[in-house]
């Protein structure tokens, strides 16, 4: 005996139909909110393990490179790197190293090179969203011990799309602040678990 759709119970006949469409809208959701976000990666691990401990002194420099990427507001992208730069200094006091000038000999030293930097559009954040008009910052952290060898290089950022619990309609001031904060505690964090992430 064939029973047609049109005599099952209007529940059941809704749940076989829409219950496919429910699950593939929710990976289709998982997946471009995923693609958005910028997660931090160890791309060069130190060949000995690396007590950051034993560092004292340590100096840093923040600047940009010759093919970073920036928008068509390249001063959005220079106060992202004054900002980078005081807040790594400040966080690597409050960890208690010494910061010190790079031609004093520090035991460590921290090269961040922003790779790309970018307002996106809050207009296409608010309109499209998943992903479309994503502020973007992206660097490279390199580790030197006080001889120059590489320890290790760490790569990480910051995207917002627009889509983050109460930073739906963040102003560019607050996209940079929260964009430097999270990459300065993926360093902060690399640097605590020396030179793994959690």
């Amino acid at each position: 005996m064939i029973i047609s759709h049109n005599l099952l119970p209007p529940m059941i006949y809704r749940r076989e139909n829409h219950m496919p469409m429910r699950k593939y809208a929710v990976i289709a959701v998982t997946a471009l909110i995923l693609i958005s976000c910028v997660t931090p990666r160890v791309v060069e691990k130190p060949a000995v393990p690396v007590d950051f401990s034993r560092f004292k002194s340590v100096s840093y420099v923040v600047h940009d490179a010759p093919d970073t990427e920036y928008s068509s507001n390249r001063d959005y992208g220079k106060e992202i790197l004054t900002i980078f730069d005081a807040m790594l200094g400040n966080k690597l006091r409050s960890m208690g190293f010494n910061v010190v000038d790079p031609k004093h000999s520090p035991e460590l030293s921290i090269d961040v090179t922003v790779k790309a930097v970018k307002p996106g559009s809050a207009a296409m954040r608010f309109i499209i969203g998943f992903g479309a008009g994503r502020a973007v910052l992206l660097y490279d952290a390199l580790f030197l011990d006080a001889r120059g060898n590489r320890l290790a290089l760490l790569e990480g950022g910051r995207s917002h799309t627009g889509m983050e619990f109460g930073e739906s309609f963040a102003g560019d001031g607050q996209i940079q602040a929260i964009a430097v904060s999270q990459s300065i505690h993926q360093i902060e964090e690399f640097i605590r678990n020396n030179c793994s992430l959690p």
